[in-house]
């Protein structure tokens, strides 16, 4: 089946503001019968820190569509062509964008489109996320929703990065976060135990029956003399629906008792490679109670394409956050990731009306949210 255009396609969510470039200027290999002249200038400079040149991908391309149209084969062919087979990088995820966009020469299949939201949503994962994720369902055991696969497969086609938290520059310092990520993920560290859905919201907040929750701490003495302090807890009648901050240094003899405010999850939340979104419990320890949880606990071997805070009352969300040491990177150009807030309506979440996002770090600018293309990257001026 072919189209006049990749913005005719009927899908469930168009990608097509993603794939399609904002009048893209004409290269030097642009002209006439060059049916991906526009290749040679194909990132904008909000989402960039410099203009790409077209590489093997544009190139092949080129002399794919030459019979009329861009089809599935020839989609594999340009995620196959990547330049490093551990990632994908900007510039190639582009030259794929904008063919996807179609072009005067040549139509874009019908079963192109398709093709590329599955390979772009498998791209760069780590081989053992792939294996989980064939089934269709998330690491926590949900069915990806075709919104969410879409959106995710969005974002990484303009730019947005799947990191490893681990990662560590050349001084030995970590690149996306100073915290360790030690927890298991077994028991209130499942994966299905942190994973946040609205139908998880939902059935929270229609829980009945007495929920045991954090009250405070008390000071205690080991048979040997020494002091240490320890969680206490109290009852409350059902769940609540909601995500809040919870914090403290005591043992905690009940690792999935509510937070102080009745709530099951802690605020500190993060994104995960397969585009589900986890929270912590709002313990936040894990079975080994060595270290107090943060947001890279929530990987647990996996990637993450987004950490920071998230807020919920009664099941609509109210606040959300990005991470210093991330915003930091999106603010500079380093990174470009993937809008939460565009993620959470895929999943079909309440969000409180006129709700942005906060950035955790603000001293070297302010990102920018392109909503059309899924992504947060670096405002013009600040890289």
């Amino acid at each position: 089946m072919r189209l006049v255009s990749f913005a005719a396609l009927s899908l469930a969510v168009s990608l097509v503001p993603a794939f399609a470039l904002a009048q893209p200027a004409p290269g030097p290999c642009a002209g006439n019968g060059d049916p991906l002249g526009e290749l040679c200038s194909i990132l904008d400079s909000a989402m960039s820190r410099s203009r790409c040149e077209p590489g093997p991908i544009s190139a092949d391309l080129r002399t794919r569509v030459a019979d009329g149209s861009l089809s599935a084969a020839d989609v594999k062919a340009a995620f196959a062509l990547a330049a490093n087979d551990e990632r994908h990088s900007e510039c190639e995820m582009a030259e794929i964008r904008a063919a996807l966009a179609g072009g005067p020469a040549f139509t874009v299949d019908a079963d192109a489109a398709k093709v590329a939201v599955d390979l772009a949503y498998e791209a760069d994962l780590f081989a053992a996320s792939k294996t989980k994720l064939a089934g269709g369902k998330t690491y926590g055991g949900t069915k990806i929703p075709d919104a969410v696969k879409k959106l995710v497969a969005t974002a990484k086609l303009n730019g947005a990065v799947l990191y490893d938290v681990e990662a560590v520059n050349g001084d030995g310092e970590g690149i996306y976060s100073h915290y360790p990520a030690t927890a298991p993920a077994r028991g209130n560290m499942a994966f299905s135990y942190t994973e946040i859905t609205p139908k998880a919201l939902a059935d929270d907040k229609a829980l009945t029956g007495p929920q045991t929750t954090i009250t405070g701490q008390v000071e205690k003495t080991n048979t040997d003399g020494t002091k240490y302090t320890e969680v206490t807890y109290g009852t409350m009648d059902g769940g609540t629906g909601g995500i809040s901050a919870n914090y403290d240094e005591a043992w905690h003899g009940d690792l999935y008792a509510r937070g102080r405010g009745g709530d099951k999850w802690a605020n500190n939340f993060g994104i995960l490679s397969d585009g589900s979104i986890h929270a912590l419990p709002a313990a936040r320890r894990s079975d080994l109670q060595d270290v107090i949880l943060t947001n890279p606990a929530l990987s647990r071997g996996q990637q993450m394409m987004f950490n920071g805070h998230l807020d919920v009352r009664d099941g609509v969300v109210v606040g959300v956050e990005m991470s210093g040491i991330i915003s930091k990177r999106a603010a500079r150009g380093r990174d470009v990731f993937i809008d939460p807030l565009a993620l959470l309506k895929a999943w079909g979440f309440e969000l409180a009306p006129g709700l942005t996002i906060d950035w955790g770090n603000t001293s070297r600018g302010i990102p920018t949210r392109d909503e059309a293309r899924a992504v947060i990257g670096a405002a013009p001026g600040n890289t």
